[in-house]
């Protein structure tokens, strides 16, 4: 081969070294120049590494990071969530179950508890047990008002006396004991083999211990002796003693007064053929009537026929003494009377107010039919149509119920003395306070400490909440 050819050949290979080496050069970098402007060092940089060189590192550093998201979301995912729960029965003392594990008793509040479903049940003795399926929900109290059903009557338990005496006061008396709490115990009374009880009702004195008593009037008390039965309730339910009424109890007058029988009185009557009660005890036969043999002493004897007024009065036999009673029954206006177990009921007749009850309307003329309305607050109660003999008087007895609610009262701070008007209710918290339906004013008062008043609306057979916040005067002396 010529040599102009190699040594062309060696100059190709020297300009592509050369090149080969300036682009390898960094210009921003300042190098050391010889004196003939030749570098003193070339540095060559190391090659970058190529993506496959890098791959294990990523796949280490994405493993870790999800491994550590998944811990985060496992964590959050087994962590527990909690809540509250506040559980309120009216009335209070019901014992709580959640999933029939005990919890307490109410009122009840549980500040931490797990947020699921639970199987919830509120027991109290003599009350239907009530029981819900509820769902908590986190970071949101749930309160429950529970309102028990009271199924169990109250129970009488009583020991009548053996015997009374003629004319003297008899005293009745009671046990009478309720699941939560007795409302009224009543008694009823009449002479033997009456048809009626009408108006011989009398509400029974609580004396404590769940003791009750009344007392029959002595001028009841007659030869054949007098019947009873007693009615008790708790609001809700009721009972009797003995449990049929329509075989009260009997209670045979004794012969403790002396008795002379000696044919002594007669009592005639005109017009004639009217019934005679003496001592309240209807007679077999009717005026006039001879020689009636009856006790020394005094008596009641009252005549009475339909279209007439009631002659009544009270007569003095003398032992040995013949006694003779003439009456003249004079016809005059028929009237009513009508009362109600809660006073001041409004009364209309044919829708003319004749004011509130006890009240006796004389008025009205036999034969004819009237309306007769009563009314309390705003509702009627009993209404009815009705028409009188000349010179009849008629009783009419209206029973309204009584309507309650409960009331919960407290203050900041507590202990303060609630007051309804007058009446001292007690020092909150007050916890399932019986109070009768309505609006009433209560005020709070706390020693050294500032008064207020307000209003509280009492719901028939629910729980108000009421709550007093009272400034501490001596907090806020700087």
């Amino acid at each position: 081969m010529p040599k102009e050819f190699d040594k062309e050949k060696n100059k190709e290979s020297e300009e592509l070294k050369e090149t080969e080496e300036f682009g390898k050069y960094d210009y921003l970098e300042e190098k050391a120049l010889d004196s003939d402007g030749q570098l003193l060092e070339v540095i060559t940089p190391p090659p970058l590494p190529s993506v496959w060189s890098r791959l294990p590192v990523l796949i280490l550093l994405s493993i870790v990071v999800l491994f550590v998201i998944w811990s985060v979301i496992t964590k959050l995912l087994t962590m527990e969530r909690y809540t509250s729960l506040a559980i309120i029965s009216s009335p209070a003392g019901g014992l709580v179950y959640l999933d029939d594990e005990e919890k307490g008793v109410t009122p009840l509040y549980l500040p931490k508890i797990k947020v699921k479903k639970y199987n919830v049940k509120v027991v109290r003795g003599g009350f239907k047990q009530w029981d819900s399926l509820i769902k908590l929900e986190s970071k949101k109290t749930l309160e429950l008002k529970v309102d028990l059903e009271d199924i169990t009557p109250p129970k009488i338990t009583s020991y009548p006396p053996s015997e009374a005496s003629i004319g003297k006061d008899l005293r009745i008396e009671t046990n009478v004991k309720d699941n939560f709490q007795v409302g009224t115990v009543e008694l009823f009374y009449r002479k033997k083999n009456e048809k009626t009880y009408t108006y011989n009702c009398l509400k029974m004195i609580d004396s404590g211990d769940d003791v009750y008593w009344a007392v029959i009037p002595g001028s009841f008390i007659g030869s054949a002796g007098v019947e009873y039965y007693i009615k008790a309730t708790d609001g809700v339910n009721e009972t009797t003693y003995p449990e049929n009424p329509l075989t009260p109890q009997l209670i045979i007058a004794s012969v403790g007064v002396e008795k002379v029988d000696v044919e002594n009185l007669s009592v005639s009557s005109s017009p004639s053929e009217a019934e005679i009660y003496i001592d309240e005890e209807l007679q077999k036969s009717r005026t006039p009537i001879e020689n009636m043999r009856i006790t020394a002493g005094k008596h009641k004897i009252r005549v009475v026929k339909d279209g007439y007024p009631t002659w009544s009065e009270s007569v003095l036999v003398k032992r040995g003494e013949k006694k003779r009673i003439s009456i003249i029954l004079k016809r005059s206006l028929s009237s009513i009377f009508v009362d109600s177990s809660n006073r001041e009921a409004n009364v209309f007749v044919d829708k003319k107010s004749y004011g509130t009850t006890p009240v006796r309307i004389s008025d009205l003329v036999p034969g004819n039919a009237y309306a007769v309305t009563v009314e309390h607050d705003g509702t009627i109660v009993w209404n009815s149509t009705i028409t009188l003999k000349a010179g009849e008087e008629k009783n009419i007895f209206v029973k309204i119920a009584s309507k309650y609610g409960r009331a919960y009262i407290t203050s900041l701070p507590p202990g303060a003395k609630i007051y309804m008007g007058d009446e001292f209710i007690g020092v909150t918290p007050l916890r399932d306070i019986k109070m009768p339906v309505g609006t009433h004013i209560l005020k709070a008062v706390k020693e050294k400490g500032s008064e207020k008043t307000k209003s509280i609306t009492i719901i028939e057979d629910k729980i108000s909440f009421l709550n007093f916040a009272l400034e501490d005067r001596e907090k806020t002396i700087e």
